[in-house]
């Protein structure tokens, strides 16, 4: 029996050994299926089956996503030229090892898997969140000069006030997802504990179901937000290249969703299950192994989509001046600190985004003077 597995196989055989009707009576979720941990022996002497396997290469796939996304942070928090800019990627950035860290500790502890995932879908609307936030710095750092700017833009009526509706409902749009994916992490952890969240069931009698469902929904409503923002603005900020790094970003996400709905599918109706591919293997095993794979390559990616290069103080830069078009470097020397910590410090702070769900609450309130940021 491999190591990583004795401890959620003795706690689910104590569970199910003290209370073996309540998961079908007081819980109302169905059974699990057969084999729920460790398959057959994949090998002759017994010491490797298939959940072992996917433990060792999915921890293999996520060092080397770790490593990698590390240089580039790195590379970005010691040539810290333009912090509003490059706080921002940083942050972004981190998605990638986060993923693969979460989803290698659904791997490798696979009873833990639907308690960790709802917070990998929270960080990612965290990062989704501020990769927005990143395109409003490319109009203009200062929210007055980015209202100036919708506020020129032809809405294609007559009513006054150029595009800044849009622009506000953009940003609800983009700030209602960390909110209720902050939510619905709660919620499944929440569910998931009392017994009726029930990953194995895609039964409308359970919180599984309809936790995803509002997700989707959320996802949906986000990626509309920031779609309708890059139509309106991608003239003024194509010199960024937003819209590789929105495809680099948005690859992750779709990925993600893709597998959760296939798998989720796939583990609900039982199906593919063997006697060397347990439940577990294939509920949480294998995306998670894959989303670890994914990572690693696009921590290779993100240093073309996210590169630092554009930041790199030249001879003879000198400090921007009030104008939104465009956005070369602030200060003339780095301003990461050593080693690049207070830049890292700083993309650790959430109050940005924190401050974004504020000024999209004041939106939906109505208020004359959201604030922004």
């Amino acid at each position: 029996m491999s190591l990583h597995m004795e401890l959620p196989r003795k706690l689910h055989a104590s569970s199910t050994s003290s209370s073996s009707s309540s998961s079908s009576t007081a819980t109302g979720c169905p059974a699990f299926p057969t084999p729920l941990y460790d398959g057959e022996p994949l090998s002759s002497d017994g010491s490797i089956t298939l959940s072992r396997l996917i433990g060792i290469m999915a921890g293999s796939f996520s060092a080397v996503a770790l490593l990698v996304s590390f240089f580039l942070v790195m590379r970005h928090a010691t040539h810290l030229s333009n912090p509003g800019e490059q706080i921002k990627i940083i942050r972004i950035i981190t998605i990638v090892p986060t993923f693969a860290v979460l989803s290698f500790l659904g791997a490798w502890f696979p009873t833990s898997f639907v308690y960790i995932k709802p917070w990998e879908d929270f960080y990612e609307a965290i990062c989704f969140a501020t990769l927005f936030l990143l395109l409003c710095t490319y109009i203009s750092p200062i929210h007055e000069e980015r209202n100036r700017y919708f506020a020129k833009q032809d809405n294609g009526t007559s009513q006054p006030g150029g595009n800044i509706s849009l622009y506000n409902r953009c940003w609800v749009q983009m700030f209602q997802f960390p909110v209720l994916a902050f939510i619905i992490a709660i919620a499944t952890d929440a569910t998931q504990a009392a017994g009726v969240y029930c990953l194995q069931s895609n039964s409308k009698d359970y919180g599984h179901l309809w936790l995803n469902i509002l997700l989707i929904i959320s996802i949906t409503f986000a990626l509309g937000g920031i779609l309708r923002f890059y139509g309106k603005t991608r003239t003024d900020i194509a010199e960024h290249k937003p819209l590789l790094k929105l495809l680099a970003f948005k690859a992750i996400v779709f990925l993600n969703f893709i597998q959760s709905t296939i798998f989720t599918y796939i583990s609900g109706a039982d199906i593919g299950i063997s006697s060397k591919l347990s439940y577990y293997d294939l509920s949480t095993g294998i995306p998670s192994l894959l989303i670890c794979f994914e990572m690693m390559i696009f921590s290779v990616f993100y240093h073309y989509a996210y590169s630092p290069k554009p930041y790199f103080i030249k001879q003879g830069m000198v400090p921007i001046s009030g104008d939104h078009t465009l956005q070369m470097s602030q200060f003339t020397s780095y301003q990461g600190g050593f080693l690049g910590f207070r830049a890292i410090t700083a993309a650790m702070n959430p109050m940005e985004v924190l401050n974004g769900i504020y000024v999209a609450f004041k939106i939906l309130t109505g208020s004359r003077n959201p604030g922004y940021y």
